[in-house]
């Protein structure tokens, strides 16, 4: 076919990187691959967001904790702790030893 009897065709079709790019839907499987990789990528957003939070959880039970003991040292310590009880637990004391009548 010479030039003379091609048919006009428009520049925008006879160059393919002139023309806008238009996404196909893709095929099922495509569309369902792309759709498991965004849930998957949610998930794993929403997994480091609860593994952030137990991390950070986990700090504020350990310093309270942590406070804790101190706190109970510092009173081991002080006059009238466990010391007034002379190391009996207060169920034990002079109604254990009674006897029977």
């Amino acid at each position: 076919m010479s030039e003379e009897q091609a048919p006009l065709v428009p520049a925008a079709e006879r160059d393919p990187k002139s023309r806008p790019y238009v996404p196909s839907p893709g095929s099922e499987s495509t569309r369902e691959m792309r759709e498991m990789s965004r849930r998957r990528r949610e998930a794993e957003e929403k997994l480091q967001q609860h593994l952030q939070e137990a991390d950070h959880l986990h700090e504020e039970h350990m310093k309270a904790h942590q406070r804790e003991a101190e706190s109970a040292r510092e009173g081991e310590a002080a006059p009238g702790g466990d010391a007034a009880t002379d190391g009996k637990a207060p169920d034990e004391g002079s109604a254990g030893n009674r006897t029977a009548e």
